[in-house]
Formats: structure tokens, sequence, C-alpha cells
């Protein structure tokens, strides 16, 4: 079985097929929307669709879009983010009470 890759537009065979974004790309093709870098299945994040590197990943806030992470390890990374903030949080509540 073959596909057409979404960004050239040439066939994609089975043992070279990379589908994400629910579309078929050559390895090679997957790239990112801005800065035209390669792209994997563990470097990319997406939004409204378009692939992006960590360096041009627009910032959510502005356009009001959903996110998508790409891999397993960026998960990670906003769940470690996320305990940060947390942790920040806790110590300046602690600051506070002590100060009172």
């Amino acid at each position: 079985m073959s596909y057409k890759c979404f960004a050239c537009g040439k066939t994609v065979y089975q043992t070279e097929v990379l589908k994400i974004l629910g579309r078929e790309y050559h390895k090679r093709c997957f790239r990112c929307k801005v800065c035209n870098c390669v792209l994997n299945m563990k470097s990319y994040r997406a939004l409204d669709g378009n692939p992006y590197c960590r360096a041009h990943y627009p910032n959510v806030s502005e356009h009001g879009a959903q996110m998508n992470y790409g891999g397993e390890q960026q998960q990670e990374e906003k769940q470690e983010v996320q305990q940060e903030e947390q942790y920040q949080e806790e110590q300046q509540e602690e600051q506070q009470e002590e100060y009172y």
C-alpha cells in the first residue's frame, strides 16, 4: 500500500511513511511550518493541525487555539512545569503566612 505525502505530493511507501496529524508524510517531509526543520514524533508540537518545532511553537494564549503535544516527552515536560508552578505558589503562600 502506498500513500501521497501531504507535504510534497509524491508517493510514500509503507516502509517510509510517517502517519501524523491525520496525514501521511515522508519522514524527511515532516517539517516545522516556520523554519522548515525536519521534525519527528517526539520533537514536534502541533497547533491547528500544523507542525512546529519547539522554538517556533506559537503562544497559544494569543491564538486561542488548542494545543497538541508531539510525544510523551513533551507531555512530561508540561507536567513538570505545572508541578513547578504549583510548588512556587505553595512557597509564596507559606512566606505570606510566615510574614503575618
